[in-house]
């Protein structure tokens, strides 16, 4: 992780020097001499997408990352007592939104909903599939920026490991480098719970959610280290290599 702070500070530089006409990350990390320390964070882990999918531009205009705070219970808990007093209707699919007013018209599931407006939050492949429609269609340019606009994916994986801590400490930042961008973070019991949080982004993401099984095997792979008493991150890392062929393996 130190290596990888290091070469944040670098891309930092290069960031604010950069005036090339190529506008991608992944030259620009190239031109750093930092690939291997930045690729995993400053791509997928950062954007959910690799740094060959990402431009300059993006990465400046990007909100900074700190504070990243977590919480005990869970965002999903912090935003229930945020908003207890808000009506939410569950199990209520949107098929239609009508737009030209005044105001808009919702048709659900489960009827008709009227308001001044409609704030949608979908992900960009719901609306790319067309799963709500609108009327009148969305204009031109609006549709080709829903269809330009890539997803991103960052896949948390939560593994429980009760009675170890592997020789870390709570909150402790574990990076396994993997050939081929296969890189795997871990956020280590945090609050000292029996718990390892893994990260992986960009396509590795893609390829481990297609291959259904990535949480059983990451969470074999930590078992296992346990069961044989393997307590340093050199023999954490040891232990990668045979749980990602297996994920090869089965794609």
């Amino acid at each position: 992780m130190a290596k990888v702070k290091a070469a944040d500070a670098v891309l930092a530089a290069c960031l604010a020097a950069h005036s090339a006409p190529d506008d991608r990350l992944a030259s620009l990390i190239g031109d750093c001499h930092r690939l291997r320390a930045n690729s995993a964070f400053a791509g997928p882990m950062d954007f959910g997408a690799d740094d060959d999918e990402i431009s300059i531009a993006d990465v400046r205009a990007a909100a900074d990352l700190d504070p990243n705070s977590f919480t005990r219970e869970g965002f999903g808990a912090l935003i229930h007592a945020w908003g207890a007093d808000v009506p939410v209707t569950v199990d209520c699919a949107v098929r239609r939104i009508r737009w030209d007013g005044p105001g808009v018209e919702v048709e659900t599931a489960k009827g008709l909903l009227r308001g001044r407006a409609a704030i949608v939050t979908v992900p960009t492949g719901v609306l790319q599939f067309d799963d709500i429609g609108f009327f009148p269609a969305l204009p031109e340019a609006h549709q080709e920026a829903i269809f330009d606009l890539a997803m991103g994916l960052l896949t948390r994986i939560p593994v429980s490991l009760p009675g170890t801590r592997l020789g870390l400490k709570p909150f402790d930042d574990l990076l396994i480098e993997r050939r081929a961008r296969h890189d795997l973070f871990f956020l280590c019991f945090p609050f000292d719970l029996d718990l390892m949080v893994g990260f992986v982004g960009g396509d590795f993401a893609w390829k481990m959610e297609a291959a259904r099984a990535v949480g059983e095997e990451v969470a074999a792979m930590l078992r296992r280290q346990a069961q044989n008493g393997l307590t340093t991150t050199a023999q954490i890392a040891a232990m990668a290599p045979r749980t990602l062929i297996s994920l090869k393996m089965r794609r």
